[in-house]
């Protein structure tokens, strides 16, 4: 607002930062968007393929012929493929849906490739730069990257009954951290306020209402996508 109040008008600052160079280069950006969403997904998806065909060719799975081993990797990505809702929400909308999915698809795939051998210092700097683009991305980051960061430590010390070394652990740890604070604080210093707009805007104060819209949310997530239970269950047979 112009003399006014300023107002987080966005929700994501990395996708922002991102597609703010295509408006400046045109005045109708909305194809180069389209790419530049398809790009993103295309890379991620085929990140979890690679990884997920190493994870299962790896000692725990080494039992599974090549070719089985082969279409398994490829199904998540048919999968997504076959998703009209999934390729309108995140390349259709122009939103930053798209970055997000991306990134914790990325998160996935760089999990996949360290949880097969001890923790080490490459494997968490990767996953620590998503974790940090996470954070950038999206507010629920705050719940997401604290989640993933457990479980990769988790996974990785009880497979190998060995817990990392504290020099990994932090460089896995404190960007996010950092990446937080410096988000918080810049909110507070041109904004005014500490969290986005959005919470503000969305968020009811009535506990109540907050919890029936989550399990009606998770409802029609369920209803609109019944094979999740299949993949649930396939994860914990892998």
């Amino acid at each position: 607002n112009p003399g006014g109040e300023r107002v987080e008008g966005f929700t994501s600052l990395l996708w922002l930062l991102l597609i703010s160079p295509l408006f400046y280069l045109s005045d109708s950006p909305e194809n180069a968007i389209v790419a530049l969403n398809i790009l993103i997904i295309a890379a991620a998806l085929f990140a979890l393929q690679r990884s997920l065909h190493h994870f299962l060719n790896s000692a725990n799975h080494a039992l599974l012929p090549d070719s089985l081993s082969t279409l398994m990797s490829w199904l998540p990505v048919l999968w997504v493929l076959a998703s009209p809702s999934y390729i309108t929400w995140t390349i259709c909308s122009l939103m930053e849906t798209g970055l997000w999915s991306a990134l914790l698809i990325t998160a996935a795939a760089i999990y996949l490739r360290g949880c097969s051998a001890p923790l080490s210092s490459s494997v968490a700097a990767r996953f620590s730069l998503v974790c940090c683009m996470l954070v950038l991305t999206r507010p629920e980051a705050m719940l997401w990257v604290p989640a993933l960061l457990f479980i990769i430590l988790a996974t990785c010390s009880l497979n190998h009954r060995r817990a990392p070394g504290i020099s990994t652990v932090l460089l896995l740890v404190v960007p996010s951290i950092l990446t937080f604070i410096g988000l918080v604080a810049f909110r507070q210093w041109y904004f005014g306020f500490p969290l986005p707009n959005t919470f503000y805007a969305k968020i009811s104060p009535d506990l109540y209402y907050k919890l029936m819209h989550v399990f009606l949310y998770i409802f029609a997530f369920v209803l609109m996508n019944p094979l999740i239970f299949v993949s649930i269950v396939a994860c914990l047979l892998i």
